[in-house]
């Protein structure tokens, strides 16, 4: 009978991404096994090399598989604008949050290919079209239902994807001078996009339809 594995790989990966993430992609393979609690020969066995290691642990997630991204489309039309715009931000953000340092170490990694560097962090394929598109399609659903006032829809989601990027990458690399965690910026964010762009009444709708 085979002996049971004493640590599954999906916990062994969050360890020694969380390795990798601290100590660089330099960090040697014994210590990737002792903070683990396994073998070196341990995580040889399961991933073969160091380099299929770190490919493993430190793939940036698909954006495409975020729920509050699959979800985006069904929420127009229904419940608190304001509330929907501040879960998006925070849904965002904290994608961000989690790929940002892993596409720093990735990039560290002096023995990968600019292919496979691309293909680590997304940059392949759809996903970097993905986001942009769902939320360009997103606002232009809350246009229609006469919710936000008619604007491009695109430069809408730039503005709106911009604000949140610009803000995780100051507070990830320029802590000390911002003092505004993800949950409070996602409310502001969330009041003020609402506040330029909502429609607040149903005057305020006629007269702009009146306008077209």
């Amino acid at each position: 009978m085979a002996r049971p594995k004493s640590i599954d790989d999906e916990t062994l990966l969050e360890s020694v991404r969380a390795t990798f993430l601290e100590l660089g992609p330099s960090v040697s393979t014994q210590e990737l096994a002792k903070r683990a609690g396994v073998s070196e020969g341990t995580l040889f066995k399961r991933f073969g090399s160091k380099l299929e290691l770190f490919q493993e642990a430190m793939r940036v997630p698909r954006v495409e598989d975020q729920p509050w991204l699959e979800a985006m489309l069904d929420r127009a039309g229904k419940g608190d604008l304001e509330e929907h715009i501040r879960e998006l931000a925070l849904g965002l953000g904290r994608y961000i949050d989690e790929s940002l340092p892993a596409m720093q170490t990735i990039h560290r990694h002096g023995g990968l290919s600019s292919e496979q560097i691309r293909e680590l962090c997304g940059e392949n394929g759809p996903s970097q079209l993905a986001m942009p598109a769902r939320f360009r399609e997103y606002f232009q659903r809350e246009m229609e239902l006469g919710r936000m006032r008619q604007a491009n829809p695109e430069t809408l989601a730039d503005m709106f994807i911009g604000a949140v990027v610009r803000h995780c990458h100051v507070r990830l690399y320029f802590g000390d001078f911002i003092q505004e965690d993800l949950e409070p910026f996602a409310a502001r964010l969330a009041r003020d996009f609402v506040f330029l762009t909502a429609i607040r009444s149903t005057e305020e709708q006629r007269r702009l339809q009146a306008a077209k």
